[in-house]
């Protein structure tokens, strides 16, 4: 099952990468939500228990922040190649071992510590090595880097 998921996740990631030389971002996130929506359905109706008041405004906010952040993540797909951008999304790991540990008092073990070292190592070594890629290569992002000798954009 994880598996599957991590395949269908990056068939996603490339999926809206493509979209996004053509389709704006809003169009994108919304046949997303849609398509989402109605595939879960199925799995989701047999369960259904209907959100009392108070809930509905905790999901409301989780639908203003997930809608935020996936057009974040749209937008991103959009810039960088999808196996790059995505490879920060490891993070979300240790995100999820601070908040627990802040939050609940969960306790990580060694092999989860040792885990989260090499996520962070891994994601500061692939941000290097882009900066060292992009400072070699003066053409990279359309033009070379400012030296100094010539001013600044904006100024």
């Amino acid at each position: 099952m994880a598996l599957a998921g991590a395949v269908l996740s990056a068939c996603a990631y490339v999926t809206v990468r493509r979209l996004s030389a053509t389709e704006h971002p809003l169009v994108i996130v919304h046949y997303f939500a849609v398509v989402t929506t109605i595939g879960a359905i199925p799995t989701a109706a047999p369960n259904l228990v209907w959100p009392s008041p108070t809930a509905w405004i905790g999901l409301a906010g989780v639908g203003v922040a997930t809608h935020v952040a996936q057009l974040c993540m749209t937008r991103g797909l959009a810039l960088e190649p999808a196996g790059r951008a995505m490879a920060v999304g490891y993070l979300q790991i240790v995100f999820a071992a601070v908040w627990g540990l802040l939050f609940f008092s969960e306790r990580p073990d060694a092999l989860s510590a040792l885990g989260a070292l090499l996520i962070i190592g891994s994601t500061a070594a692939l941000r290097r090595r882009r900066a060292v890629a992009q400072a070699g290569a003066p053409g990279a992002q359309g033009r070379a880097p400012n030296t100094g000798s010539e001013p600044a954009e904006g100024l």
